[in-house]
């Protein structure tokens, strides 16, 4: 089996530019999709994780976050920007990283 390893540094700027993106002043339901994905990562890191355990789960993050986007939106509703908030999430997240530095 071949390890697929992520590059910190690169993964961390897709998730400064997904918070970017977001900005301050998102509507109140890509917020709580950030927060939906951030409650993922709790489950899928734990609590102690460093950013190189982060940058592996965001390796394979694509399909779990779509699926988890798109089974909160309801019906009817515009589709989720799921890069653009997964990266948002996964950048507030790196704050509780044991080795995160700004």
């Amino acid at each position: 089996m071949i390890s697929r390893v992520v590059d910190v540094d690169l993964a961390r700027l897709q998730w400064i530019e997904g918070r970017r993106r977001v900005g301050r002043a998102a509507p109140p339901h890509v917020w709580a999709q950030i927060d939906l994905i951030t409650s993922a990562l709790s489950r899928r890191v734990g609590q102690v994780f460093t950013l190189q355990d982060l940058a592996d789960t965001y390796s394979a993050a694509d399909g779990w976050t779509l699926d988890l986007l798109y089974d909160a939106t309801p019906e009817g509703t515009a589709p989720p920007e799921v890069a653009m908030v997964a990266d948002a999430a996964f950048h507030d997240f790196s704050r509780r990283a044991a080795d995160y530095e700004p």
